[in-house]
């Protein structure tokens, strides 16, 4: 069963990233030389932009994750079923400025959805 809940949560991450970055294929953080797989792995857990956020994160396998990345009419869609407690447009302004804070808060509206409904 944890695999299950990881690739789920894996499914929200990449829901995250990819609504939340928009359109334009930004990145948060300057990443510098470094070759240190420490130093790379501990950057990307902290960049929501970094292309390894949500594995690194939730644990669940990068190419799963991928093949369920939403379409911009479901990031849509979700911003809509959300309702008041989130805004696609002020989760875009502030993707990188929040980090994995915004996706802890992000998916906190999920499960209260999930909850509610």
């Amino acid at each position: 069963i944890s695999t299950s809940v990881s690739v789920l949560e894996g499914y929200m991450c990449v829901s995250y990233t990819t609504c939340c970055r928009g359109t334009a294929d930004r990145t948060c953080v300057r990443r510098d030389a470094s070759t240190d797989a420490g130093h790379v792995v501990a950057g990307d857990m902290q960049d929501p932009s970094a292309p390894l956020f949500c594995s690194y994160v939730t644990g669940a396998d990068h190419d799963l994750l991928l093949a369920g990345a939403p379409s911009e009419e479901t990031c849509v869609l979700l911003s809509t079923a959300l309702g008041d407690s989130f805004s696609l447009p002020a989760c875009r302004a502030a993707f990188c400025t929040e980090g994995v804070d915004g996706y802890v808060a992000f998916l906190r509206r999920i499960v209260a959805w999930l909850q509610h409904n």
